[in-house]
């Protein structure tokens, strides 16, 4: 079995990774989000002009935290730990995506480990990479296959 998800998709991969363990041939993650809080951060920052971004994520987070007080848990970076080291994990990222910055795919790629890869699509933003960059998208998901279904 293959996981993929994509943004919110890649949180809920990682999160299935402890119940999941060893049943998984490899993971593939596309525009992560590190945690929560950033990603809400993230959001209002598009959309907010600087200060009303701030007071408007925090406002979120904090009902957030009203509504479900392990809110603050959300954080496939704290959970990417549990994907065993024995599978590969690829992941994917805009170099230009806003909403899921590329120093939280760096981050999670530190903290998997040396069973991961990273790559970035440095002229992507939070897109379907698949159909803005096909050919690459392709190359580099065929290459990962190949490791992942390794007898």
């Amino acid at each position: 079995m293959l996981v993929q998800g994509t943004s919110l998709g890649s949180a809920a991969a990682i999160f299935a990774a402890r119940e999941l363990g060893t049943r998984v041939r490899g993971y593939l993650l596309e525009l992560p989000y590190a945690d929560l809080d950033t990603a809400v951060a993230n959001r209002t920052r598009l959309f907010l002009p600087p200060v009303l971004d701030r007071i408007a994520a925090l406002a979120v987070q904090f009902g957030g935290r009203v509504i479900l007080p392990h809110a603050g848990e959300i954080a496939p970076l704290e959970r990417i730990g549990d994907i065993p080291a024995s599978i590969p994990v690829l992941i994917l990222n805009g170099g230009q995506d806003t909403r899921a910055q590329p120093f939280e795919a760096h981050a999670l790629f530190a903290a998997a480990g040396a069973h991961a890869q990273l790559v970035t699509f440095e002229d992507s933003g939070h897109e379907v990479l698949a159909t803005t960059q096909p050919e690459r998208y392709g190359k580099v998901v065929r290459e990962w296959l190949a490791r992942c279904l390794r007898p």
